[in-house]
Formats: C-alpha cells, sequence, structure tokens
C-alpha cells in the first residue's frame, strides 16, 4: 500500500524500504538533518528488534553504511574551525620561525659582550 501512494511523487525511491513491518521516523524543517539522523540512529541502537533499513537524504536513498558514515562526520561548524586551523597553522609557524631569528641573534650578541667583558 505504502509503494502505491509513494508513486508518482519524489518519494518514490524509497519503495524499496518497505516490505513487511514498517515504522517511519521524520522531523519537521526545523530540526536539522544530520541531528535528526543522528537521534534515529540512537533510537535503533537502543532498541534491539528495531531494525533500520535506510533513510532519504535530500534526493538520495541512502542504506545503513552510507548513514553510518554521514552521521559520523562533523558539524559544519567543526569542519570551518578545522579549516582555518589547516589556513593558520603555516602562518604560525612561520611567524615563530622568523621571530627565533632576532632572538638568536640577541643571545650569540649577548655571549659576545658578555666574553668581552670577561677577557677585559
Amino acid at each position: 500500500m505504502i509503494k502505491a501512494v509513494l508513486r508518482d511523487t519524489r518519494y518514490t525511491n524509497l519503495g524499496d524500504l518497505f516490505s513487511g513491518p514498517t515504522g517511519i521516523i521524520y522531523w519537521t524543517e526545523k530540526v536539522d538533518t544530520m541531528e535528526g539522523m543522528k537521534l534515529a540512529m540512537e533510537v535503533v541502537k537502543k532498541q534491539r528488534k528495531i531494525i533500520l533499513m535506510g533513510a532519504k537524504f535530500e534526493n538520495m536513498l541512502l542504506n545503513v553504511p552510507m548513514m553510518k558514515s554521514l552521521v559520523d562526520l562533523p558539524s559544519l561548524d567543526v569542519m570551518r574551525a578545522q579549516v582555518v586551523g589547516v589556513i593558520e597553522s603555516p602562518a604560525q609557524q612561520l611567524a615563530a620561525v622568523l621571530n627565533r631569528i632576532p632572538q638568536r641573534l640577541v643571545g650569540v650578541l649577548k655571549q659576545k659582550a658578555e666574553a668581552a667583558e670577561s677577557s677585559e
């Protein structure tokens, strides 16, 4: 029956997930898609009698391994922070190297001055 209802809709590719007794987990647009998938995966882990068949993400039909890999991705904010860290890291290292050159010069000059004072 569900397959007949889904026919000729944008959810046609979900028809293969409906065989035997089936439940549907869905959320409104107000809930972040990744957060919704994470919550659904947690419910399935806790309830051993529930078997996860797949999901629809945008226009793609996802199998369970695809869902797990998608859910395991870091959030967009975390990814942005990682990219900024990757971009910043070489600049910080260069600044540290450039800062060490004058420090070493000061150290050498200080040693020379101390050596000159002690030889007098």
